[in-house]
């Protein structure tokens, strides 16, 4: 039980971190005016649903079964500090929804998709 709470933990610690980092990248290209509105947007985004997407990735090619559940906790792990924020701050609303299912779901399809490329080799 430790080992796989330890497991979590070290993929939402790398998750968030890549997280960061991306987001400084192209808050620095956007602050300097290298990049529109549109594509910063976009740019953010895109850039945590491909974090989430390889992290979970990872998470299911070092899971032994059901890659849908790894994905499902380890989406939730994400979702979870990020909804309680919004609900402090009380700017919550459909498209956050939207938002928060998005991440689920590439979390669940990054793990189904790590645990067939184990099983492949």
């Amino acid at each position: 039980m430790i080992i796989s709470i330890k497991k979590y933990i070290t993929f939402f610690c790398f998750n968030w971190f890549s997280i960061i980092l991306t987001c400084l990248f192209w808050t620095f290209l956007y602050y300097y005016d290298f990049v529109s509105d549109k594509i910063f947007a976009f740019s953010l985004f895109s850039s945590v649903l491909i974090s989430v997407f390889e992290n979970s990735f990872f998470l299911g090619k070092k899971s032994s079964k059901k890659g849908y559940l790894e994905g499902i906790k380890f989406g939730l792990l994400l979702i979870i500090p990020i909804a309680l924020y919004s609900l402090i701050l009380k700017k919550f609303y459909y498209r956050l929804f939207l938002y928060y299912f998005l991440i689920l779901l590439t979390a669940v399809l990054g793990s189904i998709m790590g645990i067939n490329k184990k099983r492949l080799k």
